[in-house]
């Protein structure tokens, strides 16, 4: 993975909340599918819009199209798109009032630090690969920088934990 690598991951394309959790994310041991959100349980519990990001967003397209692909569609599930705050904010009220909800999450991301979230597996790929963050400075600050430190920098890597660590701590720091 290259530095400050930023991936979708297949397994949180949605992401479930059934229960509320702590306030840090931690594996969940049990492993669901996308095709598991047609079955009995979570048609009595799920609430079907699925909220999103906006509509150039790629897990938004992503999301609209596994939506067809698993036929969750004929089953009532629909995809909304919004903005951040909409999106994060249902799936934090959800997490307070005991709802199940669908969200299209991606790695990484405060949220996944802050709240236990259940991975949900696409296997037929239809996220397609993982995205990466590369390390871009102007021509002008090269020879500022110089090449043994911007060598040095090419090969940090952060993660997916840290980073969505540091996104939470921003977020928290953030005047509202």
């Amino acid at each position: 993975m290259s530095p400050l690598s930023r991936r979708t991951c297949a397994s949180s394309a949605f992401s479930t909340s059934p229960t509320a959790s702590g306030a840090r994310r931690t594996t969940c041991r049990t492993r669901s599918s996308v095709a598991d959100l047609v079955g009995p349980m979570a048609l009595r519990r799920m609430e079907r819009l699925i909220q999103g990001i906006n509509p150039g967003a790629g897990i938004s397209r992503f999301s609209k199209a596994i939506l067809s692909a698993y036929e969750l569609d004929a089953v009532g599930y629909h995809f909304e798109t919004g903005t951040e705050a909409d999106c994060f904010g249902r799936y934090e009220r959800a997490v307070a009032e005991r709802r199940w909800v669908v969200v299209p999450l991606w790695h990484p991301q405060w949220l996944n630090h802050r709240y236990r979230i259940r991975e949900l597996e696409e296997p037929r790929g239809l996220l397609g690969g993982n995205d990466a963050a590369t390390l871009i400075v102007r021509k002008d600050a090269e020879a500022l920088i110089g090449e043994a430190t911007l060598s040095r920098l090419s090969h940090l890597t952060l993660g997916n934990g840290h980073v969505s660590a540091l996104d939470d701590a921003l977020r928290r720091a953030r005047p509202s």
